[in-house]
């Protein structure tokens, strides 16, 4: 997949775009990025177009990246919202961007896209654009679920109640965390559950602090898991926001390998214990929880 927020479209090349800032990449966002790559049939390059409005997102940027990728994308426009793009009207954003940049064909939307300076332009008026400037525009409803929108602020909101098997029915998959696995301060070893710790990025929203059952995936394979996302209040010292996870009867050290932990199901609110046996004593009963949850 290309990469690109200078893209340089081979005048014999057209594309079929879709137009989002994709945070999640949620169900809604995918159904989007499938009517672009269906219009492969029709000899265009499915490509989405995006803007980094430099918001914390659900994934992060290489997390999104491989969405993408998932999905079909073959060319990603990654566009920094800056005043020129800002102050742009409507015509001039289908004329110079989708026109005569992206040489597009093709563009989708969601039904509550705007765009343009002081977000004059929707759906009606790209409709209008697409006609004057010869693309086929298709506006796409809104998906739901349980009765409500799906969006990626909904997305957010369920993740910070720590409602992540909520979130999972939102974004079509389960919601999670990929990186490299990095030394942390190896407590969990001396109390019999060693763990695995990811430093989060700072541009990706996390669920709530807690413990969560969990699912590992590593070198193509799935391991049952218990995850802690927060500060680990029971150690002493200031600890960063990081997720820390203790996979079930798997002694293999990951030190710099590159995983993936899934989120299933909340398990309890992150508390601070008097002593490493009571935390160890919880350990035990949030293990049981995941299994009842996970197996």
């Amino acid at each position: 997949m290309q990469i690109t927020d200078k893209p340089n479209i081979d005048g014999n090349k057209y594309l079929a775009v879709t137009i989002g800032k994709f945070d999640g990449i949620h169900v809604g966002h995918e159904l989007l990025l499938s009517k672009v790559v269906a219009k492969e049939n029709e000899g265009l390059i499915p490509a989405a177009l995006t803007f980094d409005m430099s918001e914390k997102h659900i994934y992060s940027d290489k997390e999104r990246m491989s969405l993408f990728e998932k999905n079909g994308i073959d060319i990603l426009i990654a566009y920094r919202f800056d005043d020129k793009l800002k102050n742009m009207s409507s015509e001039e954003f289908v004329k110079k961007i989708l026109v005569d940049g992206l040489h597009a064909k093709y563009v989708c939307a969601g039904d509550d896209f705007r765009f343009g300076r002081n977000r004059e332009g929707d759906a009606e008026v790209l409709k209008k654009l697409g006609i004057k400037y010869g693309i086929e525009v298709e506006i796409v409803e809104r998906k739901k679920y349980d009765g409500d929108i799906i969006s990626s602020s909904r997305v957010r909101t369920e993740l910070e109640k720590g409602a992540v098997d909520k979130a999972a029915c939102l974004l079509g998959r389960y919601y999670s965390v990929t990186g490299e696995v990095v030394y942390g301060n190896q407590i969990g070893r001396t109390i019999g559950f060693p763990t695995v710790n990811q430093k989060v990025s700072d541009e990706k929203s996390m669920p709530a602090n807690g413990v969560y059952a969990t699912r590992v995936v590593w070198n193509g394979k799935v391991y049952p898991s218990i995850t802690n996302v927060g500060v680990k209040p029971t150690i002493e010292g200031k600890n960063e926001l990081g997720v820390e996870t203790y996979i079930f009867d798997f002694d293999k050290k990951l030190y710099g390998e590159t995983i993936t932990v899934e989120f299933i199901g909340f398990i309890r609110k992150e508390q601070k214990f008097e002593s490493l046996d009571e935390l160890k004593r919880q350990i035990e009963e949030d293990k049981e929880k995941a299994k009842a949850i996970l197996l």
